[in-house]
């Protein structure tokens, strides 16, 4: 099946914002209360807060689609975005999430290889997953 990338812009956040709290919900409900999942994603995934992302020139996200269809998305981080200062040579892989229906399909793999091929393409000593 035919996959594509395509940089999120930032009139783009709503669909980033269904997109990462549908993901979250899927990897991490099972494991937490609902409360600790309502005070989660109101923090970390509310617009004002993807947007203020999306404007940053130091991060990027990228979609992934699979047949058409959105799959999931990236976020990259350099410099002062870095969620832990790593340093100018450093690209921190913030993100990496892929809806349940796309996992098994290689969308991860290529994901990673992105962010990997981003650092080469900026110079960058290393590639590290922030968690």
């Amino acid at each position: 099946m035919e996959n594509e990338m395509k940089r999120v812009k930032r009139t783009e956040a709503a669909t980033l914002r269904t997109l990462s709290i549908a993901t979250f919900n899927e990897t991490f409900e099972a494991d937490n209360t609902v409360e600790n999942m309502r005070a989660y994603l109101q923090a970390a995934y509310n617009l004002e807060k993807l947007e203020q992302e999306l404007a940053n020139p130091d991060s990027e996200f990228q979609f992934i689609f699979h047949a058409g269809k959105l799959a999931g998305y990236v976020k990259l981080n350099v410099g002062e975005a870095q969620s832990e200062s790593q340093g100018k040579k450093a690209l921190e892989i913030e993100r990496i999430y892929i809806k349940q229906e796309f996992k098994r399909q290689g969308l991860g793999s290529k994901l990673l290889n992105y962010g990997i091929e981003q650092a080469q393409k900026l110079g960058k000593d290393y590639v590290w997953l922030g968690v």
